[in-house]
Parts: C-alpha cells; sequence; structure tokens
C-alpha cells in the first residue's frame, strides 16, 4: 500500500498532515496510534537496577556468566523477583536472581512498580 502527498519522516515527526481521502484518512490514524503505542512502550522499558518480574517462563534460559550455559526452565519460577543488572544486544538483560544472574527477553519480563513492592511487604507484615 503506497502513502503519498506526505514524507515519512514528517509524518513520525508529526509534522506535515497527508492528503486526505477516506483510506488515506484511515491509515493516518493508524500510523498515529501505533506511533503513539510505541512511544508509551519504549517509556516503560526497563533500565538497569529496576526490579523485575518474570510473568512468563522461556523454554530454557541461558547464564549470564562469562561461559555461559543452557538451563532448564525451572531454575527460575513465574513471579519470581530480580533487578535488572545489564543490557544486552537484541532485546535480553542480565537478571540477577536469588540463584544467580540469566539472560532473559523483555518479553518475559515486567518492571515492578515502587507501589506493587510496598503493598506486597504489607501483606507479608
Amino acid at each position: 500500500m503506497v502513502l503519498v502527498g506526505f514524507n515519512r519522516l514528517q509524518l513520525l515527526a508529526g509534522g506535515l498532515n497527508p492528503r486526505r481521502d477516506d483510506s488515506e484518512e484511515r491509515i493516518y490514524i493508524i500510523l498515529q496510534l501505533a506511533i503513539r503505542n510505541l512511544q508509551l512502550a519504549m517509556s516503560k522499558e526497563l533500565k538497569v537496577g529496576d526490579r523485575v518480574r518474570v510473568i512468563a517462563l522461556p523454554p530454557y534460559v541461558k547464564t549470564a556468566e562469562p561461559m555461559p550455559m543452557l538451563r532448564p526452565p525451572n531454575v527460575i519460577k513465574l513471579g519470581e523477583e530480580g533487578v535488572a543488572i545489564d543490557r544486552y544486544p537484541g532485546g535480553y538483560w542480565g537478571i540477577h536472581f536469588a540463584k544467580g544472574n540469566f539472560l532473559l527477553d523483555s518479553q518475559y519480563l515486567e518492571v515492578v512498580t515502587p507501589t506493587e513492592e510496598t503493598e506486597e511487604k504489607k501483606d507479608e507484615v
């Protein structure tokens, strides 16, 4: 599908609007929503030092050591929390868990917000 009447960079930068007819209007709106969703996702991106929780288990985990090894996924538990210690290419993160450091794809992780941490501590007391 070809969009006409605007430069792609101008669209991404929020510049000129395209010439509009019904189909181009729909495409423009879809692109704008996709850009906003991407910006929102990027703002929630992990940072080194963030506490994270495992939300899904990968088929295997790789240790974050000078000589990495593949381990079965049961070395970490679903819902286990750790700390992001390093970022690797391809969306992988080095996470420190109780049983060691492991490389996990960001799709398996969520950031634990400070309010969630305090609520969990209140529940334990």
